[in-house]
């Protein structure tokens, strides 16, 4: 059984120091793969901790370390955050106190309180030692594309687990509320690309083009109705975002592009949808005697949330008091849908939200109540003592 009086009260003689991590963190922003000073930083906090070992990984930026367990016989669980910033620039007033210090970056995410939390919960299971072993990773790039995920599991971070935990703080949530959702939490996502090739000639001619800008035109119209044929059991989505042909003002174009994104909570909805989307782009653009070639590009999986993990999410929340939301999944997607291609995962969120007009997440103003960091910690160590 889990001493609620003992792990929040351990947690509440750390707040002060999650709080100046984050914001020591958030001054210094760092993008994807670059993130040098915050893995130093983290490696500082880590190898002060009793018991708790860094371990090497061939990769330049990002950090595990492991926590034995009193019984490790018990299996190893692993607790794993993202550490990386935005090209984002901070919209906040100059004497704000913990203003990102570098130009067009910000933590507009809140990996930096991930982060925090994160070291947080090693300072709390070096005190309060569990039996299981817990492997703490710290993974960088997050927010790029290619994700980090993929270079950081090949580094043998999972091996070993028997299960990975991850978070995210929620700014659509309200503050100190613990997320859950079983089942796919976030959404899988692909890109499509539709070039399409035809035949160029003086404007004045138009009768005698093959042209991509019409044929491009009429299969953007044509994808956009699919999502009102298409009737499916979990949430899905299809968004064009690209539309280009020719630069010329006096010749009508060669070839043209248009792309977008599937998103989807079913890999059944996925293959339904480029099935959809080729056979929509072939018939038309053969109606105008046009060449056309369909590219699908895998972009991130989906995050699913095994279910008998989140029980433990509900019972350890109720145990410290903590309130609970089953949130909506999402549309969004993260590459901690790597892990749970590997191993039994749970995406569980922290509440951030305070107010009507509270900042959500990848905007110049984003930012939170350091509070919500101790209680979150203890939330995120408790998955480790059950």
């Amino acid at each position: 059984m889990i001493d609620k009086n003992l792990l929040l009260g351990e947690a509440a003689k750390i707040a002060d120091t999650l709080r100046d991590i984050r914001r020591d963190l958030h001054r210094h922003p760092e993008l994807g793969f670059e993130e040098f000073r915050t893995t130093e930083k983290i490696r500082e906090v880590l190898s002060a901790l009793p018991g708790v070992e860094v371990q090497p990984i061939a990769m330049k930026t990002g950090v595990m370390a492991e926590l034995k367990g009193t019984d490790p016989s018990k299996g190893t669980v692993a607790l794993r955050c993202d550490i990386d910033a935005l090209p984002i620039q901070e919209d906040k007033p100059a004497d704000h106190t913990y203003k990102s210090e570098v130009p067009g970056k910000m933590h507009a995410c809140g990996h930096d309180g991930h982060v925090a939390v994160n070291l947080g919960a090693a300072m709390l299971l070096s005190k309060i030692r569990p039996e299981r072993n817990v492997r703490f990773l710290f993974q960088p790039a997050e927010e790029t594309t290619p994700d980090g995920a993929p270079e950081f599991l090949q580094c043998g971070v999972l091996d070993g687990v028997d299960e990975a935990w991850g978070f995210h703080l929620n700014a659509t949530s309200d503050f100190g509320n613990v997320g859950w959702y079983d089942g796919t939490v976030m959404a899988g996502g692909t890109r499509f690309e539709i070039f399409v090739k035809g035949k160029s000639v003086h404007g004045s001619y138009p009768e005698e083009a093959v042209n991509p800008a019409v044929i491009l035109s009429r299969i953007a119209v044509e994808i956009d109705g699919l999502k009102s044929l298409i009737r499916a059991t979990r949430p899905y989505s299809l968004t064009l975002l690209k539309l280009q042909a020719g630069d010329q003002t006096v010749a009508t174009p060669h070839e043209g592009l248009l792309g977008g994104r599937i998103g989807f909570h079913e890999k059944a909805i996925d293959a339904l949808l480029r099935e959809k989307i080729k056979m929509v782009a072939e018939t038309t653009a053969a109606v105008f005697n046009g060449k056309v070639e369909v590219k699908y590009t895998d972009l991130l999986p989906l995050t699913y949330n095994t279910p008998d993990l989140g029980e433990v999410v509900r019972t350890n929340a109720k145990l410290l008091g903590l309130p609970l939301e089953q949130i909506f999944p999402s549309m969004g997607s993260d590459d901690f849908g790597y892990y749970g291609d590997k191993i039994p995962t749970y995406y569980m969120t922290f509440g951030l939200r305070k107010g009507k007009d509270f900042p959500i997440a990848h905007t110049p103003r984003f930012d939170f109540d350091d509070s919500v960091l101790a209680p979150s910690a203890a939330m995120f160590a408790s998955v480790a003592l059950r």
